[in-house]
């Protein structure tokens, strides 16, 4: 069984949009808690699931290939979301490098400690909101309806469709 690059891009983005979610909320939660043991699962599973970010954006010029002359698709929405996830691929590298960092880098002065680990939490929000907003851009190339306000082209678009 073939496995198809479309659905190999859904998948890998909806693992890193979940994963790093919970990967970030179990290190907040290992803050409230004073327990390292839990801020360092957190951190684990952020870099476990903020590595599919890299598949995702491996996975996207085949998903194009794929999509791009079927009937609707928009070559605008596919330059949106390239654009974008040129910049989810940055953002997610920066947070990964701040979360490893907070992981395994373990100076002896706790400010020195606590900077790094604020500018992951930083660079992990902002990074999170990005992939979030490439993925919307990517599902509004196959969903329209996603949309809140499509241009006059695409509501003619959808409006042929609809008759």
């Amino acid at each position: 069984m073939e496995i198809s690059p479309v659905w190999m891009h859904l998948l890998v983005n909806h693992v890193s949009i979940v994963g790093t979610f919970i990967g970030l909320a179990i290190v907040i939660v290992g803050l409230f808690m004073k327990s390292s043991v839990v801020k360092n699962v957190g951190l684990t599973v952020f870099v476990a699931t903020g590595l599919t970010v890299y598949a995702a954006y491996l996975t996207g010029e085949p998903s194009e290939e794929a999509v791009e002359n079927l009937s609707g698709i928009s070559e605008q929405l596919i330059h949106n979301h390239e654009e974008a996830a040129r910049w989810s691929l940055t953002a997610m590298s920066a947070a990964l490098v701040l979360c490893l960092a907070t992981l395994f880098y373990k100076p002896r002065k706790a400010i020195v400690r606590n900077a790094v680990l604020i500018a992951f939490l930083v660079t992990s929000v902002v990074a999170y909101a990005i992939i979030v907003k490439t993925s919307h851009d990517g599902g509004l190339i196959r969903r329209p309806d996603l949309n809140p306000s499509p241009t006059v082209n695409e509501r003619n678009i959808n409006h042929e469709h609809q008759h």
